[in-house]
């Protein structure tokens, strides 16, 4: 079993990478407030945990990937960028491919590894 600090690191570009959604609490210049759920990790199995607020890049200068953001929009993030405003079913579509992504990641996790078995 790996200890919370050697999975911290991964966990955390697992989750800044994935394609997830958030809603946009406050948007200031380039920065928009949104509140999101990261991936959690309990040492068995991946899921998502509390909402947290986070700071993310809506534009860059001129470069704003997604024009039209506003309080209460929901939005796609990946990295620390807002890349679209997602409509409901879009939404429902990009939740419903994470719950399959995390239950295909953690049925791979729960079949044994060829170390374990060889072990």
């Amino acid at each position: 079993m790996l200890r919370a600090g050697v999975t911290a690191e991964p966990l955390r570009v697992l989750d800044a990478c994935r394609i997830r959604w958030g809603r946009v609490i406050d948007l200031a210049g380039a920065v928009a407030t949104v509140r999101s759920q990261p991936l959690r990790w309990d040492g068995a199995a991946l899921g998502l945990g509390e909402e947290r607020i986070e700071l993310v890049t809506a534009q860059d200068g001129a470069l704003a990937l997604t024009p039209g953001i506003r309080p209460g929009s929901w939005v796609a993030l990946h990295w620390n960028w807002i890349c679209d405003v997602l409509d409901p079913s879009r939404l429902r579509w990009l939740r419903t491919c994470t719950t399959t992504q995390l239950r295909v990641a953690n049925h791979g996790l729960s079949r044994p590894t060829a170390a374990a078995v060889l072990g």
